[in-house]
């Protein structure tokens, strides 16, 4: 993430998805990448494990 996007985020409580995310689209500044390899939760140190042993049996990693 660029240092810039601090201006983007609001005083006080705000929502990555509505408030920062739709500003950056509107400026053309939101980018992202379409995968090709499952999508795999890692909010967890488990699932982080989970998740890097699933990733390593993917030959394009």
């Amino acid at each position: 993430m660029e240092p810039e996007i601090i201006k983007f985020i609001p005083e006080g409580k705000a929502s990555i998805e509505k408030d920062v995310f739709e500003k950056l689209a509107k400026e053309n500044k939101l980018a992202g990448i379409k995968l090709t390899i499952p999508w795999l939760p890692v909010d967890s140190m488990e699932k982080l494990r989970k998740a890097e042993e699933e990733w390593s049996k993917i030959a394009c990693l």
